[in-house]
């Protein structure tokens, strides 16, 4: 198992689907914290859902003790991140998914080789690397 190998003493307790909705997550996290008390981290597939979870742990007086992840990037997860509430978000950077798309596009039309998988980079946003602002991807991120 992956997880026992790069962080021994920590399990998943539970996966449940926030359905992308912030007060729904909210709510996953109110009853996950208290059927887990020794909660110390939470990963949710997007910033909304993640937000939902800042505020329970915040409102339960955990804030700080739960290190809570994101996916997107957005303006309100970059907020609540600066505000030393959101521990990270993982962001997509839709721009450089565009541009990269383009090229292909134009590539493929001129009869070009356009490879199968290409990785585009993505950033996780932590309050050091923000407050550091010296990231060249951070342009990507609004």
């Amino acid at each position: 198992d992956k997880l026992t190998e790069l962080a021994p003493g920590l399990a998943i307790v539970a996966s449940l689907p926030g359905d992308w909705d912030r007060g729904k997550a909210a709510n996953i996290t109110n009853d996950i914290m208290t059927r887990n008390p020794d909660l110390v981290g939470i990963f949710a597939a997007n910033d909304g859902m993640a937000l939902g979870a800042v505020e329970s742990v915040f409102a339960a007086g955990r804030g700080g003790d739960v290190i809570i992840i994101g996916v997107d990037g957005n303006s309100d997860a970059v907020k609540s991140i600066k505000a030393g509430r959101l521990t990270a978000s993982v962001a997509q950077l839709p721009y450089l998914v565009g541009k990269q798309a383009l090229e292909n596009v134009k590539t493929a039309i001129e009869g070009g080789y356009v490879e199968t998988n290409v990785i585009i980079p993505t950033l996780v946003l932590t309050k050091d690397l923000i407050d550091a602002g010296t990231e060249p991807l951070l342009e990507f991120v609004k």
